[in-house]
């Protein structure tokens, strides 16, 4: 992860073709650490490691320095949890983010997700075929389904979700539709793909240092149950810079 917050590893990782949150990239991770579904919580180790090397900068005291880092990452699930539903409105072709509307849209996403890992749906293939659905035409996507039937609640859910933006079931999906022919849903769909976020080493444990430190989780980040959650710890190195 560049200190920007942007991943930069690319490669086989940019597709999945069935989705599945346990899918993993590197033929060595064989305990789903870098799963795509582990892969918020990684970030949050990477942002530990960073904020490690920053402790001597922060405050000349060491444990002052970790209560201060440790600060700013416990914060990064909610910030981590709100950009990735704005993110998912937006492959939705939903503009209305307003906090009341937080846990019904997260609950379709999730839906959303859970059908295509049901169904074996091509991850980027899936957002994209719903833009299609947006615009009128529902067999494209209906053809990655072995139940042509099978999204047809959570399209009557999407649909009335729409429709909530404008008060009419016709002009809510015309609403989603007009984005979907702009573009936004298609664009959107090539965004926010599996780009694993790779940290050195197997383990969490901190390894500058022995002093006493602050232990913290990371797998509020994620909902998978098919990997393991790596823990943070921000350790003070006891070397001071010069």
């Amino acid at each position: 992860m560049a200190i920007s917050g942007e991943t930069i590893d690319y490669g086989p990782c940019a597709f999945m073709e069935a989705y599945d949150p346990a899918t993993v990239f590197s033929s060595i991770d064989h305990h789903g650490r870098y799963a795509f579904g582990n892969q918020p919580n990684i970030a949050c180790w990477n942002l530990a490691r960073l904020a490690e090397t920053l402790l001597p900068l922060l405050s000349d005291d060491p444990e002052q320095a970790v209560a201060m880092a440790t600060e700013v990452i416990v914060a990064f699930p909610a910030q981590y949890r709100r950009h990735l539903l704005r993110g998912q409105r937006a492959k939705l072709g939903l503009r209305r983010d307003e906090p009341d509307d937080d846990s019904a849209d997260t609950a379709l996403v999730e839906d959303w997700l859970t059908l295509l890992h049901a169904e074996r749906v091509d991850f980027t293939l899936g957002w994209r075929r719903l833009a299609d659905a947006a615009a009128g035409d529902e067999a494209p996507l209906r053809a990655l389904f072995a139940d042509a039937r099978a999204p047809d609640a959570w399209l009557a859910r999407w649909r009335a979700r729409c429709a909530s933006e404008s008060g009419s079931a016709q002009h809510g999906l015309g609403n989603c539709r007009s984005r979907a022919r702009q573009g936004d849903a298609q664009r959107q769909s090539h965004r926010h793909r599996p780009q694993p976020s790779r940290g050195r080493g197997t383990g969490c444990r901190v390894r500058p240092g022995r002093s006493r430190a602050l232990s913290n989780d990371c797998s509020m980040l994620s909902g998978s149950r098919t990997t393991r959650h790596p823990s943070w710890r921000l350790t003070p190195s006891r070397r001071q810079p010069r």
